[in-house]
């Protein structure tokens, strides 16, 4: 069986974390990215090159079920007791991160420049 240390919850978290600020970094810098490569050319001195790439976006499956139960017949209120119900019976197990409040020791992540 598997055994659950403070170290490799304290490193889970410090990680996941970090994953999430790097991920807010990344949707933060894309845009400006995007927008600088429509008037420049991206510098090319480095080990990695950026292209800006146009490609079809696929489909909104979303959209696309929720058109068709209306063309079924199914107003707004049905259609979320359909949706609802097709839930109700799947579960998903999510660790979420919280704050050990008998642990005086604060941790701060600095997101990179």
């Amino acid at each position: 069986m598997f055994s659950l240390t403070q170290a490799l919850v304290t490193r889970y978290a410090k990680l996941s974390a970090l994953k999430n600020l790097i991920d807010k970094w990344l949707e933060d810098k894309k845009p400006l990215i995007l927008e600088a490569l429509e008037s420049e050319a991206c510098p090319d001195k480095g080990p990695y090159l950026l292209e800006r790439k146009q490609v079809a976006q696929g489909p909104n499956y979303k959209e696309l079920l929720y058109a068709r139960l209306r063309s079924d017949g199914m107003n707004e209120q049905e259609i979320v007791l359909w949706v609802v119900g097709q839930n109700s019976e799947k579960t998903i197990l999510r660790l979420e991160k919280k704050i050990n409040p008998n642990y005086r020791k604060t941790f701060t992540i600095k997101l990179p420049a």
